[in-house]
């Protein structure tokens, strides 16, 4: 009886002792298991950070690509708005030079003029004096040198000019204005009225005091 009671006991030990084993082994497994979980989970995070923390650094790169790309473009047209600056400033020093030198130019005409006494007032009265004497010896050809090219020599037998009435003869109507027998209605006389139809040489007879000028030319 007693022998029975004792591996009762002996049996309900060992029992007891193989459920605290399963229980712990139990335990212990899902320890394991939840510690491999985490592992598991925290891994998985930090796999995502890293894919998020690449991503956003892509589109930073991308960004600061686009800023870069924008700033070149930028560049690029300053550069050219500068040089077509440059290229004004260019022409305007051009121009400025060619200025500069035309004034030093006419300065210096102007200087040797007054030098030799060759004032365009001077100029002038020499050529006026020369045509003068020119038309004294009826030398029209000499005169028809300084004749313009296209408006001529226009001639009146008043104290005026009239552009409009008054007769205009040609440098080459000029170099035979002696020679030509024609008559012309050069104006009318004052008073009478009459018509002055004349040739050149009567007209340079009768309306070309020229004898009392080429004194003071001569």
């Amino acid at each position: 009886m007693i022998i029975n009671l004792i591996n009762k006991q002996t049996i309900l030990l060992s029992s007891l002792l193989i459920l605290f084993l399963l229980v712990g082994c139990s335990a212990g497994n899902n320890t394991q298991n939840n510690i491999s979980s985490e592992d598991n989970t925290a891994e998985s995070n930090e796999q995502n950070n890293t894919v998020n923390i690449e991503e956003n650094n892509s589109e930073q790169l991308e960004e600061k690509e686009e800023e870069l790309n924008d700033l070149q473009e930028e560049i690029k047209t300053k550069v050219a708005e500068l040089q077509k600056v440059e290229n004004e400033l260019s022409n305007i020093e051009e121009e400025i030079e060619e200025k500069s030198n035309q004034l030093e130019s006419g300065t210096e005409e102007d200087t040797n003029e007054s030098a030799n006494g060759n004032s365009d007032y001077e100029v002038i009265q020499e050529k006026a004096d020369s045509v003068v004497i020119d038309l004294e010896n009826e030398d029209f050809g000499t005169v028809a040198i300084h004749a313009h090219p296209e408006k001529g020599v226009q001639f009146s037998p008043y104290g005026y000019v009239d552009k409009n009435d008054h007769l205009t003869f040609t440098k080459e109507e000029l170099r035979n204005f002696m020679e030509d027998s024609e008559e012309y209605n050069w104006g009318s006389e004052d008073g009478s009225g009459h018509p002055i139809e004349l040739t050149p040489a009567e007209y340079y007879e009768e309306y070309i005091y020229i004898r009392d000028f080429s004194r003071s030319a001569s």
